[in-house]
């Protein structure tokens, strides 16, 4: 993998770690129907979602083939949805992607990014 592609897939699988954290901590604590109902926690959730899409956007088709076990186009969609379809957005799939789905792909993606990491040269 060139160089520069190594080098945005890295920043970018970061940037996705870091939004997804913050999505997290912008409702933790609160209940889901609390969460929906005061605008400063849901919004700041949101937009970090759409950071975590964007970000996605920026992985190589190089990277993304090799993992397929990230549901990349999955994310970017949701991404999609909330710039485009914002009035479409279902916060039970916002909460579950907050709750259930970061959980499961945040070790994958810093095994991903170890392994970028790793492939590049000293």
């Amino acid at each position: 993998m060139p160089a520069e592609h190594a080098d945005r897939d890295i920043q970018a699988i970061r940037d996705m770690l870091s939004a997804m954290h913050k999505a997290t901590m912008h409702v933790i604590g609160l209940s889901k129907d609390t969460a929906y109902a005061a605008p400063h926690p849901r919004d700041a959730a949101l937009y970090q979602i759409l950071v975590v899409g964007e970000a996605a956007k920026r992985v190589s088709e190089q990277t993304q083939n090799a993992h397929p076990e990230v549901a990349w186009s999955d994310i970017v969609g949701m991404r999609s949805i909330l710039i485009h379809g914002y009035e479409k957005v279902d916060w039970d799939i916002v909460w579950d992607a907050i709750h259930v789905d970061f959980k499961n792909l945040e070790p994958i993606l810093k095994r991903i990014l170890v392994e970028l990491e790793e492939s590049q040269p000293d």
